[in-house]
């Protein structure tokens, strides 16, 4: 297995040749570096391109923080998988001003490992990025990994309507970007598509958004979305190999209107849920 960043590639990151062997044997220590590929890895990337984000500090030479967003189960999942990989347990914290929950953990040196495997920093809607090549290059399980952490986060679930008697919704990926960036977007959502063609999964045609929305900064984006084909059994290889693996509500969901279906179709049994 290739390894994603050495010594040599972390070193190369700072300017000061003294403090990158600081940093180094700390990471050593942690038993961080050699760092390779795995689906725990790519799961985090996903979730820093998702609701996620790295920001560095503005108070110079503060540091870097990594950010998660979600619920209590979700934090927690996250929290397994950074204790596995860097052997240390961010906290979960909850946000005065509106009662949100997140992770906000300082950690410098592993930021910048996060950027050394692809992921932008600050506000992603204006920064041009793409899917990670080792992800996009990769095995199965860590393009798995990366889609299923950013569904998590991105993907709109399936839901049921009692005044259409119908499940609605269906699993439209919804992002936006400054309107100089589009381009990127669309090219970022056909590597996400190419990567679901990898498990069989059918994606419908992406779709912009013409009108542009006005931010008070200044800037104004675009809204750039595809949909997951709905039809019963793309539905259904979307289910078993990717779904929704830390939003137990919408896999139910999702689960439910399969199950209904296919007892419409006389095929109960078809799909099992997950544990």
């Amino acid at each position: 297995m290739n390894e994603l960043i050495s010594d040599e590639l972390f070193l190369s990151t700072y300017s000061s040749i003294g403090q990158g062997l600081v940093e180094l044997k700390k990471l050593k220590e942690r038993k961080v570096i050699p760092l390779f590929p795995s689906k725990e890895l790519a799961e985090l990337c996903g979730h820093l391109m998702g609701d996620g984000s790295l920001h560095y500090l503005k108070e110079k030479n503060k540091g870097a923080k990594i950010r998660f967003y979600g619920s209590d189960y979700k934090l927690k999942k996250i929290q397994e998988i950074y204790l596995k990989l860097f052997n240390e347990k961010p906290k979960i914290f909850i946000r005065k001003k509106d009662g949100l929950l997140l992770i906000d953990h300082p950690d410098a040196s592993i930021a910048r490992c996060f950027i050394l495997l692809g992921i932008p920093t600050g506000e992603k809607v204006l920064k041009e990025f793409s899917v990670p090549n080792w992800i996009m290059k990769g095995d199965l399980e860590s393009q798995r990994g990366f889609l299923q952490a950013l569904f998590d986060d991105e993907l709109g679930g399936i839901y049921f309507s009692n005044k259409s008697n119908k499940w609605n919704g269906g699993l439209r990926l919804r992002m936006n970007k400054d309107k100089d960036k589009v381009k990127n977007l669309i090219d970022f959502f056909n590597q996400l598509q190419k990567m679901l063609s990898n498990f069989g999964i059918i994606s419908n045609p992406i779709q912009a958004v013409q009108k542009g929305t006005s931010r008070k900064d200044g800037f104004t984006t675009k809204s750039i979305s595809f949909i997951i084909s709905n039809k019963m059994p793309n539905r259904v290889k979307f289910y078993k190999e990717i779904g929704f693996i830390k939003e137990p509500n919408k896999q139910k969901s999702l689960y439910i209107s399969l199950k209904n279906s296919l007892n419409c179709c006389g095929s109960a049994g078809a799909v099992k849920p997950k544990s």
